[in-house]
C-alpha cells in the first residue's frame, strides 16, 4: 500500500534513534491523532488513532535531537506496509515513512536553525543578535580595500614608461607644454 499522507498529532514516546551497521540513522516513534466527530449537538471526541512513523538519515538525527514525548508534530510521508512471521502467523502492519517532520505551530513557537552536517551530535550555539552600529548621516562608508602602506624610508618605484600616442605634431605640442616631461 503506497499513498501520501500528512498527520498531525502528539508523540506517544521519545523518538528511538538507532544506527544500522553501515552507520545510517534509523528513527521510530508513535503519533497519536486526536479526532473529533461532528454530531447534531456539536463536536464530540472520538477514538484516537495511532500511527507508527519511521525516518532515516539526517531527518532521523535532527528529529531525535528536536522532539520529545508529548510534542505536537506534523509528519508528511508515504504509507508503507510490512509483514513478518511470528511463529506460524504472518503479521502485517502499516507505518508512515516520513519525508518531512516538524513541530506543529498550532500551540507552540519554534526557531529553526540549520544543523551542521559534520557534527549533528553536538548542539549548535545560537547566534547572538548584534546591536545596530551607530552611524551618522554624513559619514562616508569605509573603503572596502585599504591602500597599501609603504614605509617612508623605502624609495618609491619609478612609474612605468608609457608609449607616446597621437600624431607627431600632438606629441611635440604635449612635450612643449609647461610642466610636461621633455
Amino acid at each position: 500500500m503506497y499513498g501520501t499522507t500528512t498527520i498531525e498529532g502528539n508523540l506517544t514516546r521519545d523518538p528511538q534513534l538507532r544506527r544500522s551497521p553501515d552507520g545510517t540513522a534509523h528513527l521510530t516513534f508513535g503519533v497519536m491523532v486526536d479526532r473529533s466527530i461532528r454530531t447534531a449537538t456539536g463536536w464530540e471526541p472520538a477514538e484516537p488513532t495511532y500511527h507508527w512513523v519511521k525516518a532515516f538519515g539526517p531527518l532521523a538525527e535532527n528529529t531525535a535531537r528536536s522532539l520529545s514525548k508529548g510534542a505536537l508534530v506534523i509528519v508528511a510521508g508515504t504509507v508503507q506496509t510490512e509483514s513478518y512471521r511470528s511463529g506460524e502467523q504472518r503479521k502485517t502492519f502499516t507505518y508512515v515513512l516520513a519525508q518531512a517532520i516538524g513541530p506543529s505551530l498550532r500551540h507552540a513557537i519554534a526557531r529553526p536553525q540549520r544543523a551542521a552536517q559534520a557534527n549533528l551530535a553536538q548542539p549548535q550555539p545560537q547566534p547572538q543578535p548584534q546591536p545596530p552600529a551607530a552611524t551618522t548621516p554624513l559619514a562616508a562608508p569605509p573603503s572596502p580595500v585599504a591602500p597599501p602602506v609603504v614605509p617612508a624610508e623605502q624609495p618609491q618605484p619609478a612609474p612605468a614608461a608609457t608609449a607616446a600616442v597621437g600624431t607627431p605634431d600632438q606629441i611635440r605640442l604635449r612635450s612643449a607644454a609647461p610642466g610636461s616631461p621633455a
